[in-house]
């Protein structure tokens, strides 16, 4: 695979310390924002804040 001109592109460090440039995959990122926004209401009435208390009190 080899980048362009205008493409667009992520930087990451690997734990090798290297840097990594990844292209960024549009289609995906697209497909990604429908997903993320699909099921909002399944968390009608959920409390965060209670569940990471209980976590928190089991786990920790």
């Amino acid at each position: 695979m080899s980048l362009k001109p205008g493409d667009q592109v992520e930087f990451h460090i690997n734990k090798d310390n290297r840097l990594v440039v990844t292209p960024v995959d549009s289609e995906w990122l697209k497909t990604l924002d429908e997903v993320l926004g699909s099921m909002t209401e399944v968390y009608e009435g959920f409390d965060l804040i209670k569940e990471r208390d209980e976590w928190d009190s089991k786990y920790f």
